[in-house]
């Protein structure tokens, strides 16, 4: 009875589990709606649309790699995970946590600040399979939170969703003092 005190009574427990449910639903409905107004442009990928947004829904998670910000530099830093990664679509990559060299400013500044910092190929990575396969990830692009500035890692032309890895070795042309390291196995 503990647990039930500190949430609330069990009916309040139950009202928000049912407005949770109630709220996903709802989501998902829109999702179902909006992809079902592009059937009439093509059926097939609609359906493929659907079943893409299910299994992200259902098995779409990201992996700290790092339980602890760790420097990364030139030298290679070698992350690994507990058990196997994949990526579960095409836009699948690996967020490197940059805030210990980017300061916060406005949006457009932290953009810039990214850019100068890290240019296109300075963070880079390999992911290494149990079997010894790699697969080169290269800077993508860059993102920014309340809290943290990112460089966003990916294999060119899309992550393969067919590889599964539980290893990445990352070098940067500039020092980080502190990243965190973070794998996404699902995006646009």
């Amino acid at each position: 009875m503990q647990v039930a005190k500190a949430f609330g009574s069990r009916g309040a427990i139950e009202r928000r589990v049912s407005l949770l449910l109630v709220a996903l639903v709802g989501v998902f409905a829109l999702a179902i709606v909006g992809l079902s107004i592009s059937a009439s442009i093509s059926p097939w990928a609609s359906a493929q649309a659907i079943a893409e947004l299910g299994r992200v829904l259902a098995f779409g998670r990201s992996v700290q790699l790092s339980p602890v910000p760790t420097a990364v530099g030139p030298e290679a830093t070698v992350f690994t995970a507990e058990g196997e990664l994949s990526a579960l679509n095409s836009g699948a990559k690996l967020l490197i946590d940059v805030s210990s060299v980017v300061p916060k400013s406005d949006v457009w500044g932290m953009f810039k600040a990214i850019e100068a910092a890290f240019p296109l190929g300075c963070i880079e990575a390999i992911a290494v399979s149990s079997d010894g396969s790699e697969i080169h990830l290269t800077h993508q692009s860059s993102s920014i939170s309340d809290s943290s500035r990112y460089v966003s890692l990916a294999q060119e032309g899309g992550a393969n969703t067919k590889l599964e890895f539980t290893a990445v070795r990352l070098t940067s042309c500039r020092e980080v003092p502190s990243a965190s390291v973070e794998w996404v196995n699902y995006g646009k």
